[in-house]
């Protein structure tokens, strides 16, 4: 599960463009991937995270947070 703040623009690598939302839920298999966010004036973020096929209790949050200037 992915949570975000519907402000910024998510891509998960290699699988889809997630948009905008506050919470998702995408079925992934076992491996490493990398979400990434961005939003206008703020810093972009890279979230690296690996999914291993047990089940994952916390959620994902891909939020930029960090203002530019």
């Amino acid at each position: 599960m992915f949570r975000s703040d519907n402000q910024t623009h998510v891509i998960l690598f290699r699988v889809a463009e997630l948009g905008r939302f506050e919470q998702v839920s995408v079925k992934l298999r076992p491996g490493k991937y990398i979400a990434a966010g961005t939003r206008s004036g703020y810093r972009d973020v890279r979230i690296e995270f690996t999914v291993t096929g047990e089940r994952q209790e916390e959620a994902i949050v891909v939020r930029c947070e960090e203002p530019i200037g």
